[in-house]
């Protein structure tokens, strides 16, 4: 023990850290692959690490990817639960990176479980603190905040939103953030009226996000798409639409 420098011991904990990082990163990239199976053991894998060296600030990104992969599988309870240990870990070890990943995933689950108030709230404290940060790739997680305004009523707080997102990305090359933000402004200009430019930017988010590789964006942009062409009375387009996205969930296993 004697012989164990500083410099060894931080340079275990930060082997052990990116280990842990690296299982519940492979476990978004498996998500969005839509598959949901293995996702769910990359994030086992990260956290048994993690405990196994005793790395408690390395937990919680995997406990939190555990959650958002749970919430997609409809397995609500038990991502409610892992979000409880995450917020128990973050009061333990404070990080800033997961603060905001946590908000993020919160956001998700309260979401899924049509908590359309904690949903926002959560999604506003995300970028709250991406804005204190740095946002960054970040941006694209924040169509959901508009999604969830509109699903409230707030139509005019979700254009609001979904410009300032707009204005965010311009000018970078993001396909999936531009895909998601498009699908955010139409179902925004709908909710607010506007049905012939909301449908527009309808399609050209399903065209950008045709192109995005794994089948989970195609599969979600359909869904949020058909969602709002029925709030548009495109009832036709509408039930194509989630017809295909609940194919492609099913065949998920989500």
């Amino acid at each position: 023990i004697g012989g164990i420098t500083k410099n060894d011991v931080e340079q275990d904990v930060g082997l052990v850290w990116e280990g842990a990082s690296s299982w519940a990163e492979r476990a978004e990239a498996l998500l969005y692959c839509g598959r949901l199976d293995e996702a769910l053991d990359a994030c086992s894998r990260g956290e048994e690490l993690a405990r196994r060296h005793g790395a408690l600030g390395s937990i919680t990104q995997p406990v939190l990817t555990s959650a958002l992969v749970l919430a997609h599988r409809n397995q609500l309870d038990a991502a409610t639960e892992r979000l409880r240990e995450a917020r128990a870990g973050l009061d333990r070890v404070p990080d800033s990176l997961f603060e905001n990943w946590y908000w993020y995933v919160r956001a998700q689950v309260a979401g899924a479980r049509e908590e359309l108030g904690d949903a926002i709230d959560s999604y506003a404290r995300m970028w709250q603190g991406l804005r204190d940060g740095g946002v960054g790739a970040w941006i694209v997680y924040r169509h959901g905040h508009v999604h969830a305004l509109v699903a409230a009523g707030r139509a005019t707080e979700a254009l609001d939103v979904a410009e300032d997102v707009a204005a965010a990305l311009d000018g970078l090359e993001q396909p999936r953030a531009h895909a998601f933000a498009a699908l955010a402004t139409g179902a925004a200009l709908i909710a607010g009226g506007d049905i012939a430019a909301g449908s527009l930017e309808l399609e050209r988010g399903l065209q950008t996000a045709a192109t995005l590789q794994g089948p989970f964006f195609a599969a979600h942009a359909q869904l949020l798409a058909g969602g709002a062409f029925a709030v548009a009375g495109e009832k036709a387009r509408a039930r194509m639409l989630l017809e295909d996205a609940e194919h492609a969930f099913n065949s998920m296993g989500a």
